[in-house]
């Protein structure tokens, strides 16, 4: 029932990350959404990286997901002929496939866990860490390729976990074989035909086994090498570095000959050796060929993207080229993002790192994990999306410490253990959801007006220019738009290189869309040098979107030559600072405890019960709010002792508005 329950909540985080979270990085938008939008609706904006010239992005990873807009339409059609869906829809229906995805693979791997420990307290481990983790909240419903290599990498796992279990069961098997050959050779003379018979049979039983199990290890290493393959090749190449210790661990030990003669005769070790690297290297070839033959379609050349992705940022890196163009950060700056997106979680996994592991521990999860930010520790440029792929083995690391059998005897040991999970369960909800409300209510809104545009103005025949200034990163795509309306950008002061517009085809058919993508188009460089004809004179907007800052010298336009239409509040980072910047905690308790409880004491169904409470310690406000005032004036005492003493930790949050604006 409990493990139900967590599949449930599981299932529930997921869904609601696909409607309410916000998108944090811009380059999901403009390198994912908004060619998945051209793809289904004919617009959207171009990257350099799509580009022809360069190529270094996959239009074979957004295949899948533009594919839900036949279902949509089907819908559309069975509901009603006069309903109309909102152009976000798509965006949404990705959204939440992604999520029940998501959902699906890690009950999968939650399941297989039982095997590295022996029982079911290492799946509860982890099934609490992916539902409290604002990291894998993010990370489940992003269009982002390290997302894509971490759901294919999650199932990649759970086959790596299955592959362990198959393979100790094989080693008992042969083990078993191996002791009753031994035995049969001392009993040989002394047995007569009926008993040599029935040790036949039992010889072949066991045999048949054993060749079932060679059978299981081979699918098992196949499907993990595949799923790895596909999400490296599909997704992120850099990935593929992750199934490296395994590799090597089923290769090496496929050399070891089975002790038992009879096996050592029939599966020889040449078998199982060829076996793994024939499987291995089919799922390569194939998983990159499809890919290149899909990307074919659409840049009508040859297109190793994976290589040319790989040459840009590792061999032709240089001053004025590659990642480190977009940005620096420290060496702390992994760490501190660890800390927000898996907080207790990330210090228990950690702690978990140094403990003496197993050869199981060690290619499951730890090398990976050291592999991975051994890799990315070493470049300059740092961002959130770059650990998604191993979200799901810090689950793993912080699960086997927290079920392991350190507190197993003892009375005491075990209350112990106790307090220590009560305090570990209720600190990683208490975080989450603090972390999670605050960053959904401080960056929604993007989101919420760009929603009101496209419910606003649907229905319209005239083109329309949305305009974008200094918010141009805080776009949520072009899927916010109805087909009647355009986004383009005015001057401001950022510098560097912006998108411009996929060529729009003739006709919307998919012959015409595979030759504008394969259209060379001009402007773009790979060096983040600004292009002046990206940008539009404010003349040609009919909408424009800023914030309710002051202005630079370098900003085209702003705010107070418009027509406010809607505002939506959103956190002015360079003003917040502390704790009520990163976890909101003060707005979170006012929202969700002390407001709520506020009003239930004013509620008309409790008027009674308050009347015979006051009658009881003899009060006399039919209101009731003399029975909490003693209470109320110790927590507000406790609150400003805190905010005092600590205000420079807790620090302000501050906000600014949103707005929606027109001519």
């Amino acid at each position: 029932m409990l493990q139900l329950f967590l599949y449930f909540a599981l299932l529930c985080t997921r869904l609601h990350a696909s409607i309410f979270a916000i998108i944090p990085d811009c380059d999901e938008v403009y390198n994912y959404w908004e060619p998945l939008n051209f793809l289904t609706r004919f617009f959207g904006k171009q990257t350099w990286e799509y580009s022809p010239e360069f190529a270094i992005r996959s239009y074979a990873y957004l295949l899948p997901f533009a594919s839900l807009s036949y279902p949509l339409a089907f819908a559309q059609k069975l509901i009603g002929l006069n309903l109309t869906l909102p152009s976000y829809s798509l965006f949404y229906a990705v959204r939440i496939t992604l999520a029940v995805l998501f959902t699906l693979a890690e009950i999968k791997l939650s399941k297989q866990l039982k095997f590295i420990n022996g029982d079911g307290k290492m799946a509860f481990w982890f099934l609490i860490a992916q539902i409290f983790s604002p990291g894998m909240y993010q990370a489940s419903i992003s269009l982002l390729p390290s997302s894509f290599t971490l759901l294919t990498g999650i199932l990649s796992t759970a086959y790596i976990v299955k592959f362990f279990h198959s393979r100790s069961l094989m080693i008992a098997s042969d083990n078993d074989l191996a002791n009753y050959e031994e035995e049969a050779k001392t009993q040989a003379k002394k047995s007569d035909d009926n008993d040599m018979e029935v040790e036949v049979v039992q010889f072949m039983m066991k045999t048949r086994v054993y060749a079932m199990l060679y059978t299981i290890i081979t699918r098992q290493f196949t499907l993990a090498i595949l799923l790895a393959s596909i999400g490296g090749f599909a997704g992120w190449p850099f990935t593929m570095v992750l199934v490296v210790p395994f590799v090597v661990y089923a290769l090496s030990t496929s050399i070891i000959a089975p002790k038992s003669v009879r096996l050592n005769d029939k599966f020889s070790v040449a078998s199982l050796f060829t076996t793994y690297i024939f499987a291995g290297a089919s799922c390569l070839f194939f998983s990159g060929f499809f890919v290149c033959q899909l990307d074919y379609l659409f840049y009508k050349r040859n297109v190793l993207y994976f290589f040319n992705i790989i040459s840009y940022n590792v061999f032709h890196s240089d001053e004025a080229t590659g990642p480190h163009i977009f940005g620096v950060e420290d060496a702390l700056y992994y760490g501190k993002n660890l800390l927000l997106n898996f907080h207790v979680i990330f210090i228990i996994a950690a702690i978990n790192m140094i403990l003496l592991p197993t050869v199981k521990q060690l290619v499951i999860y730890k090398i990976p994990i050291l592999i991975w930010c051994g890799i990315f520790l070493s470049q300059s440029h740092k961002e959130e999306r770059f650990i998604y792929p191993i979200y799901h083995l810090i689950g793993i690391s912080f699960a086997q410490f927290m079920s392991c059998p350190t507190f197993k005897w003892g009375f005491i040991t075990k209350i112990f253990k106790f307090f220590i999970n009560v305090i570990v369960l209720t600190t990683t909800a208490t975080l989450f959801f603090t972390r999670i409300y605050n960053i959904n209510n401080s960056y929604s809104a993007p989101m919420k007006i760009f929603k009101y545009l496209a419910d606003s103005t649907e229905g319209s025949n005239k083109a329309e220019t949305i305009c974008l200034g200094r918010e141009w990163y805080h776009y949520p795509s072009s899927f916010f738009l109805n087909e009647n309306q355009r986004l383009s950008f005015t001057k401001s002061e950022f510098n560097g290189m912006l998108p411009s517009d996929f060529s729009e085809p003739a006709l919307n058919k998919f012959e015409f869309l595979s030759l504008s993508t394969a259209k060379l188009p001009v402007g773009f460089n790979n060096k983040n040098q600004f292009n002046p004809d990206f940008v539009v004179d404010k003349s040609k907007c009919d909408y424009f979107i800023d914030i309710t800052l002051e202005t630079s010298a370098f900003d085209e336009t702003c705010l107070d030559d418009w027509t406010i239409v809607k505002c939506e509040k959103m956190i002015d980072q360079s003003s917040s600072t502390g704790l009520e910047r990163i976890i909101g905690l003060s707005e979170w308790l006012n929202d969700f405890i002390i407001n709520p409880w506020l009003k239930l004491q004013q509620d008309l169904s409790v008027i009674e019960l308050n009347r015979k409470l006051m009658e009881m310690y003899g009060l006399e406000n039919p209101v009731g709010t003399k029975m909490f005032d003693g209470m109320y004036r110790r927590l507000n005492q406790y609150k400003a002792l805190v905010e005092g003493k600590y205000a420079h930790a807790i620090g302000e949050k501050k906000y600014v508005k949103f707005c929606l604006a027109k001519k």
